[in-house]
This record gives structure tokens, sequence and C-alpha cells, in this order.
């Protein structure tokens, strides 16, 4: 029975389920930006999808980057002989199904969406994973679409864009980040990622996606929520940026990738709670007013 327990306990760590989580948080405070009250059961139905499609994701992302886990990340469970490559696949193969499913019920264009979501999952992980930069914008590009998903949800994706492109530019420098931290195991496992090829590269790009995440920060205050409880939850999230990339700037080392990588997954978390308020405190001017 214990063995039983733990068995399943090293799978569900494949899932890496805090990640899910984030997703369909990320969903639901998209549907709520996007359009509320909802008149229908999609915003849950859209955040199911997202927890499945992102726990088979991060399932077949660790399949196959079992070569490098063993250098950078060997307490993983697959890495440690816990859970076999074959599992982790057919497990991703069953959650995609699974998400597939829920997405057919929500729209056709969702279900549009989540097929090619799942084709540029594949993209990366069997083949441009070891091709460099394009691997990271493949990522950055699913990586922001749960806002897409809370958004058709609510039959609104227009009004998520704004948002789906400031995901998009933190989840490209995040993507760097990571690269930059996992440069080792990269390097051993014949992985041409950016940081190995040219570090100035990798911290322009990473500027780039800072540059763009302040950019679009700046535009969703001026253009959707304009009210100060917004920006005075943004503004900080922008700073602790631009210090995080200075450091990047002095010290361009593992270390250093590795704790930037970590700071801008919590400017992620936070950026969700501004969002959060920067709506509420719309909706109450308008009730007010």
């Amino acid at each position: 029975m214990q063995s039983t327990r733990r068995c399943w306990v090293d799978h569900l760590k494949c899932w890496r389920i805090h990640n899910a989580i984030i997703g369909v948080a990320t969903v639901f405070v998209a549907a709520y930006i996007a359009k509320f009250p909802w008149n229908s059961i999609n915003p849950y139905l859209a955040a199911i999808f997202t927890f499945l499609a992102i726990s088979a994701t991060n399932l077949m992302n660790d399949a196959r980057d079992v070569d490098i886990d063993r250098i950078v990340h060997p307490t993983r469970p697959i890495p440690q002989g816990k859970v076999t490559r074959a599992a982790a696949l057919t497990e991703s193969l069953i959650l995609w199904i699974c998400a597939l499913a829920v997405a057919w019920f929500i729209s056709f264009n969702f279900y549009v969406i989540a097929i090619i979501t799942l084709l540029l999952v594949v993209l990366y992980n069997f083949y441009l994973r070891r091709y460099g930069v394009a691997g990271n914008f493949i990522v950055a590009i699913t990586g922001g679409l749960p806002f897409i998903y809370g958004g058709l949800s609510v039959d609104n994706p227009k009004f998520v864009l704004p948002f789906y492109l400031l995901a998009v530019a933190l989840h490209l420098a995040r993507e760097l980040m990571k690269d930059g931290e996992d440069i080792e195991g990269d390097r051993a496992a014949g992985i041409k990622s950016l940081p190995i090829i040219s570090t100035k590269l990798t911290l322009v790009i990473i500027g780039i996606g800072i540059a763009g995440f302040i950019v679009m920060s700046i535009f969703i205050f001026f253009k959707v929520f304009h009210t100060h409880y917004f920006l005075i939850s943004i503004l900080p999230l922008d700073a602790l940026l631009c210090l995080v990339y200075y450091r990047l700037i002095r010290s361009p080392v593992t270390i250093v990738f590795k704790i930037a990588q970590r700071t801008t997954k919590l400017v992620m978390l936070l950026t969700l709670s501004a969002l959060y308020i920067g709506k509420l405190s719309t909706m109450r001017y308008v009730l007010t007013r």
C-alpha cells in the first residue's frame, strides 16, 4: 500500500501540478477580465482543459529531457528511475486525449486552438527543443495561451490579446533564463541552446522580453484599467524585473540565471494578482459613478 502511494506521488510530481494550478488561475483571471458575470460553465471547462494540457505537456517534457535532468534536475522522478519514460509518455497521451475531449465541449474555436497547442508542444519536444531560440519562442507562445483560453471561454478572445502579449514577453525572458540555468545539462546532451551559442544575444533577447512586458503593462494601464490600484500593483513588478536584468548583465552565470528565473516566476504570480486588482477596481469605479 505504501509503495503504491509512493508510486502515485512520483507520477504526480512529473505533472508539476503547481504549474497547472497557475495555468488554471490564469484562465479564471482572463475570463473575469474579458467578461463577468459568466453565463455558462465554459470558464470552468477551460480551466479543466488547461490543467490537463499543462500536466500532459510537463510529462512529455520530462520524458524527453531525461538526459539533461540527470545533470541539472537529478531529483526528478524520471532521472531517479522511479517513473519510466514510456510511462510518462503514455500518461501524457492519455491526459491530452482527455484535454481535447473537454475542449470539444467548449466550442469549435477552442478545440482548434487546443489542436494547434498540441502540435506546437509536440514540435517543441520532439524537434525544436534542440535548436535554441526557436524552441524558446514556441514555449513563450504556448505559455501565454491560458489567457486566450479564458477569453475564448467567454466568447471575447480579442479583449485578452494585450494580456496574452504581456505573458508571451515574460515567458520568453524566463525560458532563456532557464536555459542559462540548464547550460551544463544542455551542453552534455548536445542541445544548441542560445546561452551556449551566445551569452550576449541571450541577454539581448531577455531584455527584449522584459521590455515587452513593461511596455504592455503600461499599455494595459492606459487602455484597459486606468486606475491607480493597478498602477501601484504593476509598477513594483516592472522595477523588480529591471533589477533582475541588471544582475544578469553584471553576472550572467548559472546561479544568477537560476535566481532570475525563479524571481520571474514569482512576478508571473503577482502579475495575475495585479490584473485581478485592476479589473476589480475598474468594476467598482464603474458601479460607483
